[in-house]
């Protein structure tokens, strides 16, 4: 008897699930190519993509001008306190700018989802040498990879 109520209250678990709307949340994880050529001073960025959770920020820099780049991970938010609702790009990469080898995944930790953010884009920089920086990088991670920060 006890083992058929224990069936029975599976049974209608299971049964109820989809009724009460269960949700999961999954990482945005999926490798997107970057592909700048950094002249100057000046930073470029990739496209905004949805940042799902807490993670790091993940990048494998495949090749660059020379063995780094500066980068950064910034965030798409209201400004503190705004009553506008007027967006801004933030970088929220803890301890600022970080260098970023190439050849190696790494991982950016950041703010960005902690202070509101919902959408991440990267930045890189190199100001030594001009040439091509490419690579991939995702807004979220499965797993830490190198901490660059």
């Amino acid at each position: 008897m006890r083992r058929v109520k224990i069936y029975v209250i599976l049974l209608l678990t299971v049964l109820f699930m989809p009724i009460f709307g269960i949700s999961v949340r999954a990482a945005n994880v999926t490798d997107t190519y970057l592909y700048f050529y950094l002249s100057g001073n000046n930073w470029r960025y990739t496209e905004g993509r949805a940042k799902e959770n807490t993670t790091s920020v993940y990048v494998h820099l495949q090749e660059a001008p020379i063995y780094f780049v500066y980068a950064r991970a910034e965030g798409y938010r209201t400004a503190s306190g705004s009553t506008t609702g007027t967006y801004y790009w933030y970088n929220d990469t803890i301890g600022g700018d970080v260098v970023l080898p190439k050849g190696q995944q790494s991982s950016i930790r950041t703010l960005i989802y902690e202070r509101g953010g919902r959408i991440a884009r990267l930045g890189i920089k190199q100001f030594t040498e001009d040439g091509v920086a490419y690579g991939v990088w995702s807004p979220d991670s499965t797993r830490q990879y190198v901490v660059v920060n």
